[in-house]
């Protein structure tokens, strides 16, 4: 059993920042929506997973709101208690030109769609040969935990996704997703990681990059080009369609 020493870093605190106008504004977004222009339901070949805790809520809003509505399928990991998950997934699918969703038990990752993990559940992901990536929910309720734990679902990502992800941590008070990043890392995948100048809270995404399982260092205001620059060099898996 994976146990993560950390404190409670539910706690929301709002941080603004300019955006970049050459990336989709949430106005856009809603028409992108309307017009139907969000995913196919297509299963995802690629997976995008990006974890946080304290000042997280923003920037995990700021980064997937530029987004086309087209994009690989993401991964939402924020240290929120429970109930407040669907609010802040519902928030964002407002918000986004892509599908969002609290992520329920069996939920596929597919093109276009975030999964927002629940609070107070672990959620892993996994691999199907025949319905391709998907995720499954715990009540595991270890006090060393955090409940969702980044770390607990980069770590199923390196052995369900292998290369075919990118993980990103954001930023927070606690360490975890140190030793999913790790994981992801030494299965062949690419770490990104919040600088220290944007960040609410650093210690969380300071740990993976001083421990040298992130790449890079971004502003948040970079991270989202910084994800869209790497999708092209992940070798894409091709999950078989579902009968």
């Amino acid at each position: 059993t994976l146990r993560i020493k950390s404190a409670a870093c539910a706690t929301l605190l709002r941080y603004t920042q300019q955006r970049d106008p050459s990336f989709t504004t949430a106005r856009e977004a809603a028409e992108m929506k309307t017009e139907g222009v969000v995913n196919t339901a297509e299963l995802s070949s690629r997976v995008i997973l990006i974890g946080a805790s304290t000042g997280g809520t923003e920037a995990v809003r700021e980064i997937v709101t530029r987004f086309p509505g087209r994009t690989p399928g993401i991964v939402v990991i924020q240290h929120m208690p429970g109930g407040f998950t669907r609010l802040f997934a519902n928030r964002l699918d407002s918000e986004t030109a892509m599908k969002v969703k609290e992520a329920e038990d069996g939920d596929q990752i597919i093109n276009g769609r975030i999964l927002v993990a629940p609070g107070g559940k672990q959620l892993r992901l996994r691999r199907d040969s025949r319905t391709g990536y998907s995720v499954t929910l715990g009540d595991e309720r270890d006090p060393k935990m955090m409940a969702p734990s980044v770390d607990v679902a980069m770590t199923s990502a390196a052995e369900a996704v292998g290369a075919h992800a990118i993980g990103v941590v954001l930023t927070g008070m606690c360490s975890d997703g140190a030793v999913g990043l790790k994981a992801m890392r030494d299965a062949g995948t690419r770490g990104q990681a919040q600088d220290q100048a944007t960040s609410v809270g650093f210690a969380m995404r300071t740990a993976p990059y001083n421990s040298g399982y992130a790449d890079r260092q971004f502003p948040r205001g970079e991270i989202a080009m910084a994800i869209s620059d790497l999708l092209p060099y992940l070798a894409p898996t091709s999950p078989p369609t579902p009968d």
